[in-house]
């Protein structure tokens, strides 16, 4: 009994080999097996104990064990409840109640999870007929051992059990499966038991289809042997995948931190470069998805009494809405028998449907699902594009969707289907994006409700197709920095088979490209540097506003209670700001953001970026200074920002070929004028400054002199000594005209301009009047040429930079000495 205990109540190693070996398929008959054996092997001992040497058969014991609910059913997974019942019979001489309760006894001895019922067979009928739930629990039995006699007695009195308040037997369980007029979208962390498609609407369907015949006769009726095998395999799959769950330390419902060495039990592999976590809980929700499908659709078919409408026939005539649509108290309805006849045609009865928020019945779901399609032309494509003109379209592709047709209409989304998403996403990828729909259509926002009434017919038409669209590069394994890029690619070609206009693509391809930039810019802090990278990367006034309703619709599709007032608020100034900034920004700055964000995409295709983190990618692309981005290539940007995500506070790299080149990752506040003090003897031909992110700057100095490699070690250290230095630097002060020196205000930044005759010392002269007078240097890039020195410095705005820059000019352009 101690191995029988081990396999029954530990996660021990034989059932681990058991769900390894079976390769994730029928382990609950495999279980249900072992359970037998051991129900068998209490039997026998009980036997022994109590006739000794004058054993009599297992037939002439007035007792039989036999199985209920899901172990009758052979699904039963690790760490359920075993249900049984020893059903005896009342005998002068055998003392059958005492030995079902010695029974009993062992039994629990091995495992807590048996749950035994005993009951006298002449019993049974009046205990049952008048509760539900243990009806419930024994119209699926199966016998595991002793009287086979008793057996059939036992399926007598069940019979009669069964006729006994069936139709309000059927009634109850119908309701407990509740809503039949929509499939109902799946949590991304369902409960696989008892969740809406769990395990137990599995079991109640077969049970009911069991009270006349057998379940799977009556399924045959309505669906094929291919649709039956679907069910069926979809629950093995979730008593499995419960079972794995549980050997791992879980229980029946999908935990983050159990998925992944449940898969490794599951021997479920990569794919698509996609993680097994992701892949276990798409196997899942799609075995539950089925599950909920089959089982509603199957007690729908099978007792269509229950779900007659009250409607008169007449009346049920006029309902008749397009086809083989019934529009019935805003549901459509499709009969059973009904057959569709091609694609093109029950496409042409949805757009003749009238235009309204209606539901689809579950059989309509399977009479979308039975549509069968070679190949999906351009006719079919046009027919489909005509729904998302309507207003309400939602509901008309999520029928699709559960009727395992959008995908064919939508090709590039096909590995979309319950792609799971973690990071706070309440839904896999495909019903998400189906839920940015439903948000574009009941927009609850008046600021963006005012917009979205504001497009055409044909852009609002557009921004659908983006919102279904926008995440289907996740399908492919990309990454979170590069999925928009490779979603606009996949969208331009999508685009032509529905036959978008170049100016319907062109806008398309902007929005799916930068998807994500308002709700990402709205997670900081809202700026003019933000903005002026939103206008650049949107580049017109109809998409900033189509974007704008996008996000909208994407932040309250990602959870319930994500868009909040505040985010409301904040999501409205972003848009404010950048629309005024498409009237009032300069052309050079948005010059600047457009080379931004070309360079943005090709570091994002970049091979040594995509092998990088998350995070990493991240701090890249938050790289503050437009300059740095247009000066240098896209494989110098992200070595650069490597290196100065590796240092801690300075670090200094040094060469000397064709002069002194000086390269320094330092923090705001060290004293980079002391180390231009110092080197001045070199004469400074070039030098740059730019902001990357937490307050590190890269600079770049370049000097006409070159320097002996011998002596690099020693100018390393001098240089980070200066920089080290809390003094100021002492340097003559250079002739500086009043006409030399202009300034140019922006919203957050101001543009210094220098152009001056060249002198030794020049910048740590600027560079230390720039500290004097508060004026905190963003970036830089100064050129010395014909002796003469041109300089831009961009300077952060803040209330006193007016006056700070006053007194800076006034100070650099006196004619005389510098004293302090």
């Amino acid at each position: 009994m101690q191995k029988q205990s081990l396999v029954l109540s530990a996660p021990s190693d034989a059932l681990k080999k058991a769900l390894l070996r079976l390769n994730g398929h029928n382990f609950g008959a495999y279980f249900s097996k072992e359970i037998d054996r051991v129900v068998k092997d209490a039997f026998k001992a009980c036997k022994k104990d109590f006739f000794d040497t004058y054993e009599p058969s297992d037939d002439e014991v007035p007792l039989c064990a036999l199985a209920l609910s899901n172990y009758a059913l052979s699904e039963i997974g690790f760490g359920c409840n075993i249900s049984l019942v020893l059903c005896y019979k009342d005998i002068r001489g055998y003392n059958a109640r005492d030995f079902a309760i010695a029974l009993e006894e062992s039994l629990s001895t091995i495992s807590s999870n048996f749950k035994v019922h005993i009951l006298e067979i002449s019993r049974l009928f009046n205990t049952l007929r008048h509760d539900i739930e243990l009806k419930s629990k024994f119209c699926t039995m199966r016998y595991i051992c002793a009287s086979k006699r008793l057996y059939k007695e036992a399926k007598a009195e069940l019979a009669r059990v069964k006729e006994q308040g069936k139709d309000e037997f059927i009634k109850y369980h119908i309701n407990e499966l509740k809503p039949y007029d929509d499939v109902l979208l799946l949590s991304q962390k369902p409960d696989l038991k008892s969740g809406y498609g769990g395990f137990f609407d599995y079991e109640r369907a077969l049970m009911l289809l069991n009270l006349e015949g057998s379940a799977k006769e009556n399924a045959l009726k309505f669906i094929s042997e291919k649709e039956y095998s679907e069910f069926v395999l979809a629950s093995e799959f979730l008593s499995s995948c419960m079972s794995a769950l549980r050997i791992s330390g879980g229980n029946d419902s999908i935990e983050s931190a159990f998925l992944e060495p449940a898969s490794k039990i599951l021997r479920i592999k990569e794919k698509r470069e996609l993680d097994v976590r992701v892949l276990l809980v798409a196997k899942a929700l799609t075995s539950m998805q089925r599950i909920a499908v089959y089982s509603r659709y199957l007690l729908k078919a099978n007792f269509a009494l229950f779900f007659k409408s009250k409607l008169s026939f007449a009346k049920l005539r006029g309902a008749k809405a397009s086809g083989d649509f019934y529009l019935i108290d805003n549901t459509i309805f499709t009969p059973l028998h009904a057959k569709p006849k091609t694609l093109i045609s029950v496409l042409k009865s949805v757009n003749a449907l009238s235009d309204e928020p209606f539901k689809f019945h579950i059989e309509s779901i399977l009479y979308f699902k039975h549509i069968s399609v070679a190949k999906y032309d351009s006719s079919e494509l046009l027919a489909f594009k005509k729904i998302f003109y309507r207003k309400h379209s939602f509901w008309i592709l999520k029928a699709l969707l559960d009727g395992e047709q959008l995908f064919g209409l939508i090709k590039p989304m096909e590995h979309t289907r319950h792609l799971a998403q973690f990071d706070n996403y309440k839904f896999s990828v495909d019903e998400y994006s189906l839920m940015c729909i439903y948000h574009l259509e009941n927009i609850q926002d008046s600021n963006v409700g005012r917009l979205y009434d504001e497009l055409s017919a044909e852009n609002k038409a557009l921004l659908k197709i983006v919102a279904l669209m926008h995440e289907v590069a996740k399908s492919q394994g990309k990454t979170s920095a590069t999925h928009g890029l490779q979603g606009a690619n996949i969208f331009r070609s999508y685009a032509s088979k529905l036959e978008l206009s170049q100016t319907s693509t062109a806008l398309g391809v902007t929005l799916i490209k930068n998807h994500s930039l308002m709700n990402k810019a709205i997670k900081g802090e809202i700026n003019a540097q933000n903005t002026l990278n939103l206008i650049s990367h949107i580049g017109s006034v109809e998409a900033l506003k189509m974007l704008y309703i996008l996000t909208y619709s994407i932040v309250n599709a990602t959870n319930d209670g994500f868009y909040s007032s505040t985010m409301a608020s904040t999501l409205r100034e972003l848009y404010e700001g950048a629309l005024a900034g498409f009237k009032s920004t300069s052309d050079e700055s948005l010059g600047e953001g457009r080379a931004r964000a070309k360079k943005e995409n090709l570091i994002k295709k970049n091979s040594a970026f995509l092998e990088l983190s998350a995070e990493q990618k991240s701090r890249i692309l938050s790289i503050i200074s437009n300059l740095f981005f247009i000066k240098y290539k896209a494989s110098g940007i992200i070595n650069i920002a490597l290196w100065a995500m590796e240092c801690a506070n300075i670090s200094v790299k040094i060469s000397s070929d064709e002069g002194l080149s000086v390269e320094m990752i330092v923090r705001r506040g060290w004293n980079v004028s002391m180390v231009l003090s110092k080197l001045s003897k070199l004469d400074l031909e070039y030098m740059e400054i730019f902001e990357l992110f937490e307050n590190k700057f890269f600079v770049k100095l370049k000097y006409a002199k070159s320097v002996e490699s011998a002596k690099f070690a020693s100018l390393e250290s001098g240089i980070i000594t200066a920089l080290c230095d809390k003094g100021e630097a002492s340097v003559s002060r250079p002739v500086i005209l009043p006409n030399e020196v202009s300034c140019e205000l922006g919203d957050e930044y101001a543009k210094i301009n220098i152009n001056a005759k060249d002198s030794r010392g020049f910048m740590a002269y600027i560079l230390a009047c720039f500290e004097r007078f508060s004026l905190r240097l963003a970036n830089a890039r100064i050129q010395t040429i014909k002796n003469r020195t041109r300089n831009l410095y961009l300077i952060e705005k803040d209330s006193s930079f007016e006056r700070n820059f006053a007194l800076f000019k006034e100070y650099i352009t006196k004619d005389e000495k510098c004293v302090e």
